[in-house]
Parts: C-alpha cells; structure tokens; sequence
C-alpha cells in the first residue's frame, strides 16, 4: 500500500495499538498485585495513552496537524455533538443491558468497570473528571480517531472505520457491541467534521453522563430490568439517527468535491503562522472559522490541557508514593489524625481516645506491612467526608471505627499474623527409640 505523507502506514498502526494494550495490561497488573487504589489506573491509562500516541508521532515521524486531525471545529458541529453524545449513551447503555442478558459476560470484570465509575468525595469526582472525562475524550481519540484512523486510510473510508471500531473495542476489554457502536460513531464524526474536536466532545459529554447516572443515582442503568423505558430510548435513538445521517451526508459532499485548483499568486496573510511543510493549512482554516468557533475551540483546548496538568500531577504523586510508600502511609495517617482532633465537635470531645485508637491501629498495621495505599485512602475519604461541614461529630467517629475496622479485617484476610511456633513435648515412644 501507497503511504500516505504525514500519516501513519498500517502496520505502524498496529503496533502503536500493540503498544497501547499491552501498557494498559501492565498497569491493571501492577495494581492487583500491589494493592493500590482503582484511582491509580483511572489516572495512568489514559496518560500512558496519550503518551504512546505522542510516542508514535516522534518516531514515526508523522505530522501531527494531520495524524492527529487538529483542525478547528464549526459552532454547529461542537452544538451538534452535545445531544449526539447523551443520545449516543443512552443507546450504548441499552446495547449493553441486551449483551448481558443474552452473552456470556465475566460479571467480575463488569463490577471492576462499575467500582471505576464510584465516586466517593469531592477528590474522588475531581480523579474520575480528570481521567475518565476529560483524560480518556481527550487521550483515546486523539489516539484511535487520530493517529489510527488516518493511518488506515488504506483501507477505504469503511474499512478504516470498521477496524478502528473494532480495536477501541479491544482496548476496553468487554468486548460488547456498544463500544463497537460508539467507536463508528465517533469515528463517522471525526471524518465529517475533519477535526479531533468533535469527537472528543462526544465522548467527553458521554463519559460525564456515565459519571452522573451511576453516581447521583442509585441505579446502573436506565433499563428495568432489561429495557430503557420508550420515552427515553426512541427520542435518544432519534436524535443519534439524526446525527449519523448528517455526518453521512457531509461525507457523502466531501467525496463529492473537485480538488482545488493551485493556489496563485496572491500574497498569503500574515498574522498566524505557517504549517510545517505537507501539513494542513491550519492557519488559513482558522482564518476562514468565525470568531465564536475559534473561541470555543480554544476553550476544548484549554481543557483538555487541564485535564492533561491533573493526570501529570496524579501520576507525580503515585510515582512519588511508589518509590517510598511505607513512611509516605505514615504521614498520611497522622496527618488524618491531626485533622480529626481539629475538627472534633463538643458532642465527641469525650471520645478522643477511641479516635487516637484508630489511628494507631492503622500505624501498627502499617508497620507491620499489612496495609496498602488503598487502605490510607479509604480512612481519608472517611475523614475527608466527616469533615466537609467543618466538625467531626459522634456519627463520623462512628464511620471512622467502622472503616478501620473493615481494613484491619481485610488485612487480616490479605496477609494472616504468623502464630508463636509452640515448643515440641518429648514423645516417650521416640526417646525409648532413640535410646536403644
């Protein structure tokens, strides 16, 4: 196959995924063999993707203005991409209740992805914003609807669409048919729209839908038991038929153009600067986008450069706790520990001692080894909660009892106290033995 200038070939495709997946393995192993928090690879998988597809950039040595389809956006095509996105969730949530309910699904896996949703505190929202909201809009598309969708342009615009529809399935590890569907989705938006900012804000709107159902309310799926109610689901299907027959449309007028004619003579503005050569002309396409689209498309790149500073920032703090973790749990312990006596209510000031308690029960456990990341984490997030309305009263002493209870079962569980070897008694039989 002919390459194309500036993108990638087919099997450089393939390995930038290869690489993708076997990172995002190594990270869901080194977390159940070290026992830390499932925030951990909320936070580094989608920086270990961006970073592979940046990777894959440097030495492949494409051209990031259109391996990575950075184009600016209309105002319509961003507008358009809200409804599409909560439509495009509702239908993927009823393809998943149909795959559980007739495919063999390790429900194991299905909890691991459900307790990745869990927020529990305002830290614990602000990780899965940064990760799952803005870190995997921006790093997964940038990455699949980027660097691998335009390296296979080889194979026609639908089998470019199929098979990288099939690997952002692969990648999630349930291998259901909504991923399948939300990757030609997004897919067919990012070929429409000639830029990465749609689908990143599809995805990014749909993943926060995702956030906000299983967290502000007590409830998984909008299904009952199997299927969303009509009222829901037929508008929403709508609404996402809608968007796909537009975006097949501007297809349609794009195969449909003569190519340009060659640029003439005419003196070329200043004001912004030129694209590298064999680039896309991005200054002239800013040049041509109103004012309120160039706004807007500045404020997807101001998050999603945020969204980058909190997983640069999370991924500094781990690897800073990885390499000393024992005195870093300490710390964090007696840290909590001065939080609490601060914060005490009147109503609990008799029941320091069983705070102090705690506390140490925590100090000795990790002494001793027997306590993980996730376990200090746990204790915080109680604290944390306990001490939102400034006062740490009888009911979060109670929470607090209860949380450090439940860690030091689990490590109990995880690793058993080795019991005093009691002394042998003599056995008269064996010493008769032996004497004779």
């Amino acid at each position: 196959m002919k390459k194309t200038p500036g993108l990638a070939t087919v099997p450089q495709v393939l390995a930038t995924f290869a690489a993708t997946f076997v990172a995002i393995i190594l990270i869901g192993v080194v977390i159940a063999r070290t026992g830390l928090p499932f925030d951990v690879a909320i936070l580094a998988t989608p920086g270990v993707t961006l970073l592979v597809a940046l990777a894959a950039i440097r030495l492949f040595r494409l051209n990031p203005y259109r391996a990575f389809r950075l184009r600016p956006a209309k105002n319509s095509q961003l507008l358009l991409s809200v409804p599409i996105a909560l439509s495009l969730f509702v239908v993927s949530d009823q393809l998943a209740n149909l795959s559980r309910a007739f495919l063999p699904i390790d429900e194991q896996l299905v909890q691991t992805v459900a307790e990745l949703v869990r927020a529990e505190g305002l830290f614990s929202w602000l990780i899965r914003l940064a990760g799952i909201g803005f870190g995997a809009a921006l790093a997964e598309e940038l990455l699949f609807r980027g660097v691998i969708l335009t390296g296979l342009r080889p194979l026609g615009r639908g089998g470019a669409l199929v098979v990288s529809a099939l690997l952002f399935t692969v990648m999630h590890g349930l291998l259901l048919p909504n991923y399948f569907v939300a990757g030609l989705v997004l897919g067919l938006a990012a070929m429409a729209t000639r830029s990465i900012l749609v689908p990143i804000s599809i995805h990014l709107f749909h993943n926060v839908a995702a956030l906000l159902l299983f967290n502000l309310t007590d409830i998984d799926t909008l299904g009952d038991p199997l299927w969303i109610p009509g009222g829901i689901l037929v508008p929403a299907a709508g609404i996402l038929a809608i968007g796909v027959f537009l975006y097949l449309r501007d297809l349609g007028a794009q195969a449909a153009e003569k190519p340009a004619p060659p640029a003439s003579d005419s003196p070329q503005e200043t004001g912004l600067p030129s694209p590298p050569p064999g680039a896309l002309s991005i200054a002239e396409d800013l040049r041509e986008v109103p004012s309120g689209s160039r706004r807007l498309g500045f404020v997807f790149v101001a998050l999603a450069m945020i969204a980058g500073l909190f997983i640069a920032v999370g991924l500094f703090v781990y690897l800073g706790y990885l390499t000393n973790p024992g005195p870093q749990r300490a710390a964090a312990i007696q840290q909590l520990r001065q939080i609490a006596h601060e914060s005490l209510a009147d109503e609990a000031a008799g029941r320091q001692a069983e705070i102090d308690a705690a506390f140490e029960t925590l100090t000795e456990l990790n002494r001793e080894g027997r306590v993980g990341f996730r376990h200090v984490w746990r204790a915080a997030t109680v604290v944390a909660a306990a001490t939102t309305d400034g006062e740490f009263g009888n009911g979060d002493v109670e929470s607090l009892l209860m949380a450090v209870g439940g860690i030091r079962q689990d490590a109990e569980e995880r690793r058993p106290r080795r019991e005093p070897r009691a002394p042998e008694t003599p056995d008269p039989a064996r010493a008769g033995q032996s004497g004779e």
